[in-house]
C-alpha cells in the first residue's frame, strides 16, 4: 500500500504555509488554509478580474496563480500571489502596480490590515 499524501508536496508551498500559520492574523491563516487544499481548488484570477474589483492603493492577495488575461488600469495597487505568469509581470510593471510573493507580502504587511483576499 502506498502512503496517502496529505497537503501540498512542494516544499516551498509547505514552507509558506508554516510562515502564514505562525502569525496570529486571520487573513494569513485563511490564505494558509486555502493553500493546504488541492492545487486544482486554489483560486486563479485574471488581471481583468482584478481590475474590476480593486481601487487605487489597494492591497490584494490571490492565494493561487495570477493570469495575464486583460489589463490593469489602476496604479498603486499591490498584488500578492503564490505564482503569476510572465505577461502579468510585464503588464503590472507597465501599470505601476507592485507584485509580491506571499513571503514578501507577509514581510511588508505583518499586521494584515487592509489586505483583500481574492477567492
Amino acid at each position: 500500500m502506498g502512503r496517502a499524501v496529505t497537503g501540498p508536496t512542494d516544499i516551498n508551498v509547505r514552507r509558506i504555509i508554516r510562515q502564514l500559520e505562525n502569525t496570529k492574523i486571520l487573513v494569513f491563516k485563511e490564505i494558509a488554509s486555502i493553500l493546504k487544499g488541492a492545487r486544482r481548488s486554489r483560486p486563479e484570477a485574471n488581471l481583468a478580474h482584478l481590475d474590476r474589483i480593486v481601487k487605487d492603493g489597494d492591497v490584494v492577495v490571490v492565494p493561487g496563480k495570477l493570469l495575464g488575461n486583460g489589463a490593469l488600469e489602476h496604479k498603486n495597487v499591490t498584488i500578492g500571489a503564490l505564482a503569476w505568469s510572465e505577461s502579468v509581470a510585464e503588464k503590472a510593471k507597465a501599470a505601476g502596480a507592485k507584485l509580491l510573493s506571499l513571503p514578501q507580502l507577509l514581510e511588508q504587511y505583518p499586521s494584515g490590515s487592509n489586505i483583500r483576499l481574492v477567492k
